[in-house]
């Protein structure tokens, strides 16, 4: 399944320089009788840990936000990564699919923000194929809910590959922790 995103930072990290945070909207997109058909948004804030903690030592955060971010830093320590899941609020469920922070050990390019956004998907167990970029504008458009339906036909076309009523779970398919572990070595190699 194609993922088309949104990162309002894509043209100066297409240019080589790296980020320390980056707000990602990305929408799934599949191609049926012709016809394009996408669902709901997944929303990634990826955050540079390192600049964390050099703001953190300049004296720019309260000692309850430290206290709260320094569990992260360790988290990221242990593992290389650490993702909070903030599911979305009951309101926000007919637009979203998934919210989350994606905390990494250091700045990040364009090819690293694919590996993380891919990282997620692959936990969540969301196929993929391809991203693909696109502006603020189209994106919006495409994902206007009151003209594109994400409807329960459209969603039992894909039983056969999820399972029954695929959509209503919160877990669609278990990720597959081979190509996981593959994809965290070729993030941590770099």
């Amino acid at each position: 399944m194609k993922w088309v995103y949104y990162c309002k930072n894509e043209d100066k990290l297409k240019s080589g320089d790296n980020s320390i945070v980056e707000l990602v909207y990305m929408r799934p997109v599949w191609i049926e009788n012709n016809q394009e058909y996408t669902s709901g948004v997944i929303e990634l804030r990826i955050v540079a840990v390192d600049f964390i903690e050099t703001l953190s030592d300049k004296g720019e955060f309260s000692n309850d936000e430290i206290e709260f971010l320094k569990p992260i830093g360790e988290k990221v320590k242990e593992k290389g990564y650490y993702i909070d899941e903030n599911p979305p609020d009951d309101d926000e469920k007919r637009h979203f699919l998934n919210k989350a922070d994606i905390y990494v050990a250091e700045s990040f390019n364009l090819t690293k923000l694919h590996q993380w956004m891919k990282l997620y998907l692959m936990i969540q167990g969301y196929p993929f194929s391809a991203f693909e970029a696109t502006n603020y504008d189209k994106f919006a458009n495409d994902v206007n809910f009151i003209l594109r339906v994400f409807s329960i036909d459209n969603a039992k076309k894909f039983e056969p590959d999820f399972g029954p009523e695929w959509w209503k779970s919160n877990h669609q398919k278990q990720p597959d922790r081979n190509a996981i572990e593959s994809l965290l070595k070729q993030i941590f190699q770099n």
